[in-house]
């Protein structure tokens, strides 16, 4: 049985989870104990202090329509789409035609308050959206290469299979200044994983800013102005 006299609550709120602080100074003892500045904590089943990223691990992801993606990558078989403690998280599963292992697939995660401040880091993101996927495991960010579109910069790397195969990793951060962010979040982030039978821009394609820039609705002739995600806000005139 838990001990009631310390175990927060993590409660919904307005359809987000929301860390409980009601025992916030239990909290900062325990991670400044250990070294760790948690943004905010909550006891599990085990009664163990959980930091904001093992609370999302546990977050169930939904299926949602495939229309609601919220960007127009090529290729869409699946969306899944959850709500995190300072943001939202969709993964969107792309065609693989390779024989390469894996799934191609973009993640997308939208932060608002102090977490939706600076630049994107590299390894910072890799570790709120888990283990990086393959080939990719030993990439470090020194090893990235800058492109640039419409919408500003992106980073990226491949490793090639042969003549024909080639795999892609890339992020980037979209701002509401370049368009609206699903829930009214403050910036987006990206990641791409993607194998294709062609060239690295090939491959790179869900991830550039014509993809980017509008929900998948768009392109089946809906209002670009529209979000149709169940976290999207109200379309501003």
């Amino acid at each position: 049985m838990l001990n009631q006299l310390e175990q927060p609550q993590v409660p919904v709120l307005a359809g987000r989870i929301t860390l409980s602080l009601a025992r916030a100074p239990l909290c900062r003892v325990l991670a400044l104990a250990g070294g760790i500045v948690l943004s905010g904590c909550a006891v599990g089943p085990d009664g163990q202090i959980m930091s904001q990223r093992e609370v999302e691990e546990r977050l169930p992801m939904q299926a949602v329509p495939v229309a609601n993606a919220w960007i127009s990558a090529p290729g869409t078989q699946l969306v899944l789409q959850r709500e995190l403690g300072f943001g939202s998280e969709q993964r969107i599963s792309l065609i693989n035609q390779t024989s390469v292992p894996g799934d191609n697939l973009i993640v997308l995660r939208t932060r608002s308050g102090m977490g939706s401040r600076g630049n994107l880091r590299f390894e910072e993101f890799l570790r709120r959206v888990g283990d990086v996927p393959f080939p990719f495991e030993d990439l470090e960010s020194g090893e990235l290469i800058s492109g640039e579109d419409e919408f500003g910069g992106y980073l990226w790397a491949e490793e090639r299979y042969g003549a024909e195969t080639v795999c892609v990793l890339g992020i980037r951060r979209v701002d509401s200044s370049m368009r609206q962010i699903p829930g009214n979040d403050a910036i987006m982030d990206v990641m791409l994983r993607n194998c294709v039978n062609g060239t690295p821009q090939d491959a790179l394609r869900p991830l550039l800013a014509e993809n980017v820039a509008v929900p998948a609705v768009a392109q089946s002739g809906g209002d670009e102005g529209r979000l149709l995600s169940p976290l999207s806000g109200p379309t501003m005139p």
